[in-house]
């Protein structure tokens, strides 16, 4: 189990006869300083025997935030993350003294709410603290999707890692799904919003790529395809690598190989 808070002071200043921003509660707090109150508790399970580079093993963690304390906050608004993972070595075979060609497999599921405070009538939270499939850690190469924002997000992977330098760098294959909603409610009730033009809200990608095993330089280099589905087909997305043609083509990726902990 563990918990914690944050005490803190923001201050948010442009001139406002050259700019506007897009997120209402910087336009309101322009040149004000506010306070930035929040308090968190969590409770997990760790049953992995590394755990930033585990061969067997499970993990879960509930996680709860309560962000905006005083009245005079600009944020109001309560988060849950509740996270799975499970991994399990492939195989594992002596190939020299010091080398085995092993595999392991990981699966991971996320969802993540952000609801409002008692008293309140919505959340109140700025637009960059709002939930998005970011491209990098969730639905890697959908950087695009970061723009759309919502209060509700399903994010899964699953990865066949092998080890090419044990405890240096490793090769993965992984198969991405993320799907952001704009509200709790919307996540179990909707497939697909209006602006979607019908496609299911998941996006889907798949590649591979290097990944350091090493705690101090936990970067991914990966290519990445994407891809949605609409009415049961398949809309592959024209990358930035190779993509001459429309649907063509991957996208390169950097990434933090940054395990759940």
């Amino acid at each position: 189990m563990g918990g914690g808070f944050r005490v803190g002071m923001l201050l948010s200043t442009f001139d406002n006869e050259l700019y506007r921003p897009f997120d209402p509660i910087l336009r309101e707090d322009n040149n004000k300083w506010t306070p930035a109150l929040s308090v968190w508790t969590s409770i997990s399970l760790d049953q992995r025997d590394v755990y930033y580079d585990p061969s067997r093993g499970y993990y879960g963690i509930q996680r709860i935030g309560y962000y905006g304390i005083l009245p005079v906050e600009h944020e109001h608004y309560i988060r849950t993350d509740t996270k799975l993972e499970w991994f399990y070595t492939l195989f594992n075979l002596p190939i020299t003294e010091n080398w085995n060609f092993k595999a392991v497999f990981g699966i991971h599921s996320g969802v993540s709410f952000i609801f409002r405070q008692p008293h309140y009538d919505q959340p109140f939270i700025e637009d960059a603290n709002k939930l998005a499939v970011d491209g990098m850690f969730i639905g890697r190469g959908w950087t695009s999707e970061y723009r759309r924002k919502g209060y509700a997000l399903w994010e899964n992977w699953a990865e066949i890692r092998i080890p090419l330098a044990p405890g240096i760098i490793a090769w993965d294959f992984f198969f991405d799904a993320a799907g952001v909603k704009k509200t709790p409610e919307a996540l179990f009730k909707e497939f697909s919003e209006p602006d979607d033009a019908g496609f299911f809200f998941m996006r889907f990608s798949f590649g591979g790529g290097l990944r350091f095993t090493i705690p101090q330089f936990p970067f991914r280099f990966s290519l990445a395809k994407r891809f949605r589905v609409k009415d049961g087909q398949v809309d592959w997305i024209t990358g930035a690598i190779g993509g001459s043609k429309p649907g063509r083509g991957f996208d390169f990726v950097v990434s933090f190989a940054m395990s759940t902990y």
